[in-house]
Formats: structure tokens, C-alpha cells, sequence
């Protein structure tokens, strides 16, 4: 699906369903190698009706503007932090430290996952599974390592009754209120650790390539026309961090527009090109901060029952990692979007590395 209206009616409709029990290929026609097995039978994704609310209930107010507004200063000293520790003067990958390991530890500490060799561990099991080009042993051990992790922290968790991280809090829900189940518990850390991770670095590479590439766009920003929030909002439409939004089930045959779906068959959504539809948005394959709200419209976050609930937290995070990078120093590339490999992944959309030269602006 391309169609930024069409997908919206999609997405809010009660004719549509996340649980796969909906597709007609479900379970018979799909091998149990299926690489989306897992997504697309987690908690969260998979659930709807009042089964999803009571599992968004638990976690949705950690989510809340105010909760994510109070994280803001710490992700600020992440963000300073990492930036101290890159080098100037020479070539270094943005994504690998800066962009990566700031979600990482902003998820980690919420969710209460304190060693950094876990941390490490967790980061690169969800690269592999993400990953299109990964083997199916590949994929086997990244699952073994998700699973020896999530296990390891819940079972650590459990003998510390007074912690206040999001882990701590869905064990007591499963324990205390009888409100989840082990297995929903565990499917939702999987989950829930791998989309604050994943998205929230692609979003800032998108970004920060996006700004490199367009500097008048950047120049935007230093001279105080545009806000981080804006560029952050028009790399969401211009350049999604997902490729695709998976899957949504017709329950019965229904026509949008002019697409008629027919009850069990699947509907994917194609993020990027959605962002980019010249039906909702003027000019869309040009980057411009100066867009009003309305032009920079985008599903890269879903929209309806599914809408993402870390996505102010994702938006927090791009919107301060840009901030501290572009304000502390000069950063130039001699790469663009069009010359950088891509991530191998049906999910992911972003660049597999991005090179710049950083320099202090008083040595500039």
C-alpha cells in the first residue's frame, strides 16, 4: 500500500485485524523458517480489541508527553557523552558511535538492563534478525541470545522487588495483578527492546543524512528559522526509518478507494512511498523544514489502535541527538544518500554506515 489516505482509512478500520488467525496463508502455507514468524505473532503487534488495550494499558504510561519530556536531560547527557568520546579531524561512522548506542542505553536503562556486554549482546541479535542477508543459523543463534538476555534480566528482576524500571513494572503486573501472562512478558521485552533500539538510529542517520545532503535546510536551523522537532518530522515523511508497516488482515472483502481487498488476504504498507505521495503532499521528493504541519504528514509511526507508543520517545531522542551533534560541532560528509550502502531488511530503511568529519566549531 502507497497510498497515504487509503492506508489511513486502513489503519482505523475495524475491517482490518493485526492477528494473523485472519490471513488466509496462516499457519499452513507459511514454513516455520517464516522470517516474520515472530513479529508477526508478538504481543502488541498480533493483538486487537480489549486484549490489545489491557497490554498497552501497562506499559502506555511510561510513554506519556510528560514521562518522555523527563528523560530529555538524560538523553542529552548520552547524547554529550558519546559525542566527547568520537574523534575529530578523521573520519567516523555516525551510525556506529553515535546514532547506535544512544538508544541502546536510553532503552537499557528503562527497561532496567544494566550491563553493558547485554546491552552489546541484545543490539546485535535484533541487527541479525533485521538483517535480509543473515542465515537461518544466524537467525537460530540471534534468537537463542534474545531469549538467553530477556530471560537473564527477567529472572534478575524478580529478586529486586523495589525497582522502578519498565521491566520491574510488568513483572509486578504479572505477578501482582495477574494482568500478563510469562509468555506475553516475555514476547513483550523482545519487542518493546528491539523498536526503541532499531527505529529511533535509523531516524537519527535519516536525519542527520537528510540535513548533510540539503544544507540550506541546515542552514535553517543554525540560523533559527526551523526547530530539530520540524526536521525531525519531515525525515519521518521524506525518508521513513522503516520500510514497511506489517501486515494488516481484511476480515471480510472490503473496498478504499479504488483497492479492493478480499477477506484473509494480507496488506502491506510501504512507508517511504507513503510519505512521499503527491496526492497529501506538494513537491514530496524535495526536503524542506519550512513545510506547515499539514505537508509533513506520514505513517511511520502507523496510525489508529497501533499508533507506536514510543514514538515522542523516538522523536525526543532524534530531536536532542541532532541538536548536540550539530551544535557542538561541524559535521561534513563526502558521502550523500544516494552513494551509502543500505540496510539489507524488509523492516529497516536507513543507511548501513554514515562517514562524516567532525570538528570543533572554534577550531573551525
Amino acid at each position: 500500500m502507497t497510498d497515504h489516505n487509503i492506508a489511513k482509512t486502513i489503519l482505523d478500520s475495524q475491517d482490518f485485524a493485526k492477528s494473523p488467525e485472519a490471513w488466509d496463508a496462516y499457519p499452513d502455507q507459511l514454513p516455520e523458517s517464516f522470517p516474520l514468524l515472530q513479529v508477526i505473532t508478538a504481543p502488541l503487534l498480533s493483538n486487537d480489541g480489549s486484549d490489545h488495550r489491557r497490554l498497552r494499558s501497562l506499559i502506555g504510561k511510561a510513554f506519556t508527553a510528560r514521562r518522555v519530556e523527563a528523560l530529555r536531560g538524560r538523553v542529552e547527557e548520552i547524547a554529550h557523552e558519546l559525542l566527547d568520546a568520537m574523534p575529530t579531524g578523521q573520519s567516523v561512522d555516525l551510525r556506529r558511535h553515535y546514532a547506535r548506542p544512544l538508544p541502546i542505553r536510553v532503552i537499557s536503562e528503562l527497561f532496567g538492563l544494566d550491563a553493558p556486554h547485554d546491552r552489546e549482546r541484545l543490539a546485535d541479535a535484533c541487527d541479525a534478525l533485521l538483517d535480509s542477508n543473515v542465515t537461518a543459523e544466524q537467525a537460530s543463534t540471534a534468537h537463542r541470545v534474545l531469549h538467553e538476555v530477556i530471560t537473564s534480566l527477567i529472572e534478575q528482576k524478580q529478586h529486586q522487588q523495589d525497582d522502578d524500571d519498565l521491566t520491574s513494572a510488568l513483572i509486578r503486573a504479572r505477578d501482582e495483578e495477574d494482568r500478563l501472562s510469562h509468555q506475553e512478558l516475555h514476547e513483550m521485552l523482545f519487542l518493546l527492546l528491539i523498536a526503541g533500539m532499531e527505529t529511533t538510529q535509523n531516524l537519527i542517520v535519516n536525519s542527520a543524512l537528510a540535513l548533510l545532503d540539503h544544507p540550506a535546510e541546515l542552514g535553517l536551523l543554525f540560523a533559527g528559522v526551523a526547530n530539530y522537532a520540524a526536521a525531525v518530522s519531515e525525515t519521518l515523511r521524506y525518508d521513513s526509518p522503516l520500510n514497511t508497516l506489517m501486515f494488516y488482515f481484511a476480515l471480510r472483502e472490503v473496498t478504499v478507494g479504488d483497492v479492493t481487498v478480499r477477506k484473509g488476504e494480507a496488506v502491506l504498507f510501504c512507508l517511504t512511498a507513503i510519505g512521499r505521495d503527491p496526492r497529501t503532499t506538494a513537491d514530496p521528493d524535495v526536503f524542506r523544514l519550512d513545510r506547515p504541519p499539514a505537508q509533513m504528514r506520514h505513517l511511520s509511526f502507523s496510525h489508529g489502535p497501533h499508533y507506536c507508543l514510543g514514538a515522542q520517545l523516538a522523536q525526543m531522542e532524534a530531536e536532542t541527538a541532532l541538536r548536540v551533534l550539530f551544535t557542538h560541532r561541524k559535521v561534513t560528509t563526502q558521502e550523500s544518500r544516494a552513494s551509502l550502502p543500505r540496510m539489507a531488511s524488509l523492516s529497516s530503511q536507513s543507511a548501513a554506515c554514515l562517514p562524516v568529519q567532525l570538528a570543533d566549531w572554534l577550531a573551525v
